[in-house]
């Protein structure tokens, strides 16, 4: 015995031209849904969309910007001990101010090899980790503010 359980009992759907400003090339779809009453028709279209998408997701190269945002952010807030390095880079970072891993992408190899007890091979390990993450490092020099910062700090 096989039957199907949908609360959408019907789904009416009636194209027109619309019109935005001037332009008449417009259509505006009207999508009338009947349930059951076990859900709102709101929620079964909401639903029917997130699935789509889903299945729809596989022939994409890229994950949908939004999913890609928030898990890019999210890791850039998360802190340096989570890339999995040794104690000592790991201190070194935290030492010269570089908490996060969003802090972390913003600087360049020369910077972080200026770091006391922040080496090559930590570098190397670093990059690697962050490869993994697919982030990079920053390609761009020193900044000239940050020169200058570096040259008041050393007086």
């Amino acid at each position: 015995m096989d039957s199907i359980f949908s609360p959408v009992k019907r789904v009416k759907c009636e194209v027109k031209p619309a019109r935005i400003g001037r332009k008449t090339s417009f259509d505006s779809l009207i999508v009338e849904i009947f349930t059951d009453g076990t859900v709102k028709p709101d929620d079964a279209v909401g639903e029917a969309a997130r699935i789509l998408t889903e299945y729809l997701g596989f022939f994409m190269a890229e994950p949908p910007k939004g999913k890609k945002a928030k898990s890019e952010k999210k890791l850039l807030e998360q802190s340096v001990e989570e890339l999995g390095l040794s104690a000592v880079p790991v201190k070194a970072l935290r030492s010269s101010g570089i908490k996060k891993i969003g802090d972390l992408v913003e600087k360049s190899s020369k910077e972080l090899l200026k770091i006391q007890n922040f080496g090559e091979k930590s570098l190397q390990k670093l990059e690697k980790k962050l490869a993994e993450c697919g982030l990079s490092l920053s390609e761009g020099e020193i900044s000239e503010a940050q020169k200058k910062a570096e040259k008041a700090g050393t007086r």
